[in-house]
C-alpha cells in the first residue's frame, strides 16, 4: 500500500500536522483468455479492483503488454509477441504491483514443425536441413534463435546441429 502526504494550506499557511492518504494495490480478479498465439496481437482482458485514474501497465511473462483501454475495474491490452508457459500476468498502478496469483498464468501456443527437408542424411553430416516451424516466435535450433512471426525457416546441419544460417518469412495480419 502506497502512502501519499497531504496537506492543506489557508493563504501562505501550511497546517502543521502530517496526514497520509493510502492506495490499496491492484489486485487482478480475471484474466482471459489465459492463451495465445506466439506472434501476440489478440486483446487480453484483465479484470480486478484498483487500476486506476491513470494508465497503469501489464505485463506478461515480464514483456510489456500495451494498454488500449481501461478503467477502475478492467483494463484490455495487446498481447506482445513472446513464448513460454506458465507466465505470470502483472499489472501495476503508480509503482504497486497486483496479485500475480498462480490462477492467471498466461501459455503462449506451442510452435509446430511443420516440415523438414530433408528427411535423412548422412552420418557424416555437413548437409543443410530445413525447418519449417509455423506459429513461432523464435526458431531455435540448439540455442540459436531465429526471430519471426509466423514462419520460420531454419537452416540446420545435420553434423553440428546449429543454426547455420536462417532465413525468416513474417506474415502481418
Amino acid at each position: 500500500m502506497s502512502r501519499y502526504e497531504v496537506q492543506l494550506r489557508v493563504g501562505d499557511q501550511p497546517t502543521t500536522n502530517k496526514v497520509y492518504v493510502a492506495y490499496n494495490a491492484p489486485a487482478i480478479t480475471h484474466v482471459t483468455p489465459l492463451a495465445g498465439p506466439s506472434i501476440g496481437g489478440i486483446n487480453i482482458t484483465v479484470r480486478g479492483i484498483n487500476f486506476g485514474i491513470t494508465r497503469p501497465t501489464v505485463t506478461i511473462g515480464g514483456r510489456n503488454c500495451p494498454v488500449l483501454q481501461w478503467h477502475h475495474f478492467e483494463l484490455v491490452c495487446r498481447l506482445p509477441t513472446n513464448q513460454g508457459t506458465g507466465l505470470k500476468v502483472a499489472v501495476t498502478v503508480n509503482g504497486q504491483v497486483s496479485n500475480q496469483a498462480e490462477e492467471f498464468l498466461f501459455e503462449y501456443d506451442p510452435p509446430v514443425l511443420f516440415s523438414m527437408y530433408p528427411t535423412e542424411g548422412n552420418t557424416a553430416g555437413g548437409e543443410i536441413i530445413t525447418l519449417y516451424v509455423v506459429g513461432a516466435c523464435v526458431c531455435e535450433v540448439s540455442g540459436v534463435r531465429c526471430p519471426c512471426l509466423c514462419l520460420c525457416l531454419c537452416l540446420c546441419t545435420f553434423d553440428s546441429r546449429c543454426c547455420v544460417e536462417h532465413t525468416s518469412i513474417a506474415f502481418w495480419r
